[in-house]
């Protein structure tokens, strides 16, 4: 007995130990997260102030508004490890913080204890639970209050499970444990469901017991469950203490209420089993099927305990990491329980085996997720200390130190943090990463980029000169035919670019005293938003190769960009510069936010093809296409194909880049050679007329891009001209048809504008503007039912997004009526 004792202690002092190693080591990254740099300023406010200042100061909109700021102890815990070390002691303690959780977890995951023999085996298995579930958080080690609720809501759960199985009595420490809790996270509300879990889990377990006889794991006594609920009053007691009172309790109802925070910030969106997240619906599955083969000894408690946090984690990308922590020592308590079926022979054959395997996973997790290769690659984490600078404008803020420039900025949304840490109060930002703004500006914030008038609104009203933005989708980039002359990035022709690189664009105010820089500096005929075919026309069609082949240059100069050498080798490849281009396009590495890898191998296919190097070509367009499934891509690999006579391949990927897009007319020649040389008429007949469909498309879309830009230009009646001839080659274009709509609906032709857009439902139901452009015909005349009824399609089509909310927005004000 005494050996197993001893036993069973190495065994978990081993893989326990590793494990909370390997947890420390993966914490150890450079900060590379928007908001811990939010929370560090917000530390650093409070220990200037020596308390809490009198209103906002982080946001210039804000400035008149009350200070609120219910995570203040996390931000001044986290300040105060700054004072001591620095960034390293910064990102130390957050390791530290996130090593205890999984101390809790492993303890947790343990209990009830098994006998001797099968510990070992139990041991291993919640090892390998949790170097799972380590997987499943790591994009949460960050420096932000989540870690600390890691520990919180891990010690909690802990905590009665101990005090249910083994009597510990950790649980009289939770009141204080609250107290902490409530003034680093606003998460009060997670907290309590544990507790109401176990009280009323348990309750029902005594039930089941005392009227059928069930004999299910950690039913509690009587005096636990008073227990319990008394420690469960003293908890919400101790919740009351916060600056906020009763308020703290609301915040997380505030934040699912903002329906631009859950529509524009990706982690607040829902998982897809499609994406990087599908981890939620593996466990949930996992936690079903364990459930059902212990169903005879299932813990109702733990059902209870887990379905909230299934509910979270499948409602958005944030909450993921709570069911992973929540699910992780139920799942571990589970598979120990089926493991108990097995005979103590077989449990003792297993031990060893499954030994190994857990070390090898261990040891595979943490030296993949170190060396950033294979399945565990995370581009944003850099294992180290210090500052992972790619996610944030260092270089636009460097720029601006150059050329002293001070005062306000318009900013992306997610670098307000940042730019508080680095420059307030020499700079301060429209906006930070806490979205705490009057109402209504967080979207005229957003579409001010490509809205002038709402640009202008803001500059007026707010005085800022400097303007620090993102890219714009890629996907906008096929707006630069229709607008040519328009930096997607930022529309206004108020504001001359000066300044960028891979991430941010950096835009000055036309201004008597921006003269001189702007004069210098500016951009005049490179606008990297639009994309390569924009620089390309402009570069060939208006004579301009030299003047920007010069500022390329000068921002590869500047910044290294990868965009830059992208775009000139683009440029290069036109111009017949094959060689340069080769050479050019050698520089371009990979910009995890922005990547410019695929352009660059398309580039260098171009280059080698144009060479009459088809194979080294056909190699570099495989590579594109293994990035993306970009239908042009498919095209041009297909098309190099067909021209060295490899019909079988060339049909694959040709047929390919017609399922993405059918109508792209380049794909259909040398798609319809091969089938020829292939003897297959029947598909010859077919694509035949499909070309037809696409060439007809093109022309049509010509006109309607044309239409666009007058639409855009409030040249009504010109751009009715156009959408009717794109409709006159091309009747079956809804976006045609309903742009059409919204120009009869602009002059105020309602009855041609219902037509219009019914005709465009009518070739496709799904189409979303068709549908709001309907609701705004039948709000114009009154007929308010039905004009709700075409929001309320447009929502379910589009449930997110600005045109989205406005619907709401319109919803709204129809229940009001």
């Amino acid at each position: 007995m005494k050996d197993s004792v001893m036993t069973d202690k190495v065994v978990r002092g081993i893989f326990g130990g590793l494990l909370l190693a390997a947890v420390f080591t993966l914490g150890i990254e450079k900060v590379a997260d928007f908001d811990a740099w939010t929370h560090l300023a917000l530390g650093r406010q409070i220990v200037q102030h020596r308390g809490f200042p009198a209103s906002e100061q982080f946001n210039f909109p804000s400035l008149d508004t009350p200070y609120y700021n219910s995570e203040w102890l996390f931000g001044l815990v986290f300040y105060l490890a700054y004072l001591a070390a620095g960034l390293a002691g910064v990102i130390l303690l957050k390791a530290s913080i996130v090593t205890v959780a999984f101390f809790f977890l492993f303890k947790d995951s343990l209990l009830p204890q098994d006998e001797p023999s099968r510990r070992p085996l139990g041991v291993v298995a919640a090892t390998v639970v949790l170097t799972l579930i380590l997987l499943m958080v790591r994009h949460r080690i960050v420096e932000r209050p989540d870690i600390a609720l890691m520990v919180f809501l891990a010690f909690t759960i802990y905590a009665l499970n101990a005090y249910v199985y083994e009597e510990r009595r950790y649980l009289y420490l939770l009141p204080a444990l609250q107290l902490l809790w409530v003034n680093m996270h606003p998460s009060i509300v997670v907290g309590a469901v544990p507790l109401v879990a176990f009280l009323f889990g348990g309750q029902l377990q005594r039930l089941l017991h005392e009227r059928f006889g069930m004999e299910l794991p950690g039913t509690p006594s009587k005096s636990q469950l008073r227990t319990i609920a008394v420690v469960f009053a003293a908890v919400l007691a101790a919740s009351l203490l916060n600056p906020y009172g009763i308020g703290a309790f609301l915040a997380p109802f505030k934040l699912a209420a903002s329906t631009w925070l859950r529509d524009e910030i990706a982690e607040l969106q829902a998982p897809k089993f499609s994406d990087l997240y599908g981890a939620p619906f593996i466990v949930t599955a996992l936690l079903v099927l364990i459930f059902i083969l212990s169903i005879r000894r299932l813990s109702l408690t733990s059902v209870l305990l887990v379905v909230p946090f299934v509910y979270l984690g499948l409602s958005a990308k944030r909450f993921i990491f709570l069911l992973a922590i929540v699910s992780a020592p139920v799942v571990a308590r589970h598979l120990r329980l089926l493991a108990g079926r097995l005979s103590p022979d077989w449990a003792h054959r297993l031990s060893l085996p499954a030994g190994l395997f857990a070390l090898s996973l261990m040891v595979a997790v943490t030296g993949l997720s170190l060396a950033r290769a294979g399945p565990f690659f995370d581009p944003i984490a850099i294992p180290g200390f210090g500052i992972n600078y790619e996610p944030f404008p260092e270089g636009a803020l460097r720029y601006l130190d150059r050329i002293g420039m001070t005062g306000k900025l318009f900013n992306e949304f997610s670098w307000g943090g940042y730019i508080v840490w680095r420059d307030y109060p020499k700079r301060i930002p429209i906006i930070d990463g806490r979205g705490h703004v009057p109402p209504g500006l967080l979207d005229e914030v957003h579409v001010a980029q490509t809205a002038p008038a709402s640009l202008n609104r803001l500059q007026k009203k707010f005085g800022f000169d400097v303007a620090v933005v993102k890219y714009p989708p890629r996907e906008t980039e096929v707006l630069s035919d229709a607008l040519p002359d328009i930096d997607l990035a930022l529309t206004s022709p108020n504001w001359a670019l000066v300044y960028w690189d891979d991430l941010s664009l950096l835009y000055l105010r036309r201004t008597e005293a921006l003269a001189k820089i702007i004069q210098r500096d500016e951009y005049l005929h490179v606008k990297p938003a639009n994309g390569i075919p924009n620089i390309i026309r402009r570069a060939f069609g208006k004579n301009l190769f030299a003047p920007i082949e010069a500022e390329l240059r000068r921002n590869i100069a500047e910044s290294q960009s990868s965009t830059a050498y992208v775009l000139l080798g683009a440029i290069y490849n036109d111009f017949g510069l094959y060689e340069k281009a080769i050479e050019t396009l050698s520089h371009v590495r990979d910009f995890p936010l922005r990547s410019n890898i695929e352009d660059s191998y398309l580039g260098l296919a171009i280059a080698y093809e144009r060479m009459g190097k088809a194979e080294t070509a056909i190699a570099y367009y495989k590579k594109a296409a293994r990035l993306s499934s970009n239908p042009a891509t498919l095209y041009s690999l297909g098309a190099v194909l067909e021209r060295i006579g490899n019909d079988r391949e060339a049909i694959r990927y040709l047929e390919l880049a017609l399922q993405r897009d059918r109508h792209l007319v380049w794909a259909y020649p040398p798609l319809l050679r091969a089938y020829g040389r292939a003897g297959r008429t029947d598909r010859v007949k077919m694509h035949e007329a499909a070309y037809r469909d696409a060439l007809a498309h093109g022309q049509g879309a010509l006109h309607f891009k044309k239409g666009l830009k007058l639409y855009l230009d409030k040249k009504l009646d010109e751009a009715m001209v156009e959408f009717r001839e794109s409709l006159r080659l091309h009747p079956r274009n809804p976006s045609a048809l309903s742009n059409l709509g919204y120009v009869y609906y602009d002059l105020g032709l309602l009855d041609q504008a219902f037509s219009a857009q019914r005709r465009a439902l009518e070739v496709d139901p799904t189409f979303a503007n068709a549908h709001y452009g309907l609701a705004l015909i039948h709000f114009a005349r009154g007929a308010h039912a039905m004009a709700r009824v075409h929001f309320e399609n447009y929502l379910r089509l589009e449930p997110s997004g600005y045109w989205s909310r406005k619907a709401q927005d319109q919803l709204s004000r129809i229940t009001e009526r």
